[in-house]
């Protein structure tokens, strides 16, 4: 019977190690380490975002606001809306 409750432990302390040990050893290990200061990027690449839209007037002003409000470069940012034949005033709202 004693050769049960061995391998009952050791497994459950096989299972609690790879659960919970790991977890602990690294959150340990980042006591110590050292944190480097983050760089900035400031050679940002050429961005295009296409945002396809049918029959979104009541949607698509908010949603140009809020692409014009993005914090990346407004020189490296092309904004493409994909009209698929809207047949409300989504075209002529974005013109």
């Amino acid at each position: 019977m004693w050769i049960l409750e061995f391998i009952f432990f050791f497994v459950t302390l096989i299972l609690a190690w790879s659960l919970f040990g790991y977890l602990l050893l690294i959150w340990f290990l980042g006591l110590f380490r050292k944190q480097r200061p983050l760089k900035m990027i400031t050679d940002f690449p050429m961005m295009s975002l296409i945002i396809p839209c049918y029959n979104e007037q009541d949607n698509i002003l908010e949603k140009l606001k809020d692409t014009r409000n993005l914090e990346y470069p407004k020189e490296q940012l092309e904004i493409i809306f994909a009209d698929g034949g809207s047949e409300d005033n989504t075209l002529s709202l974005l013109k």
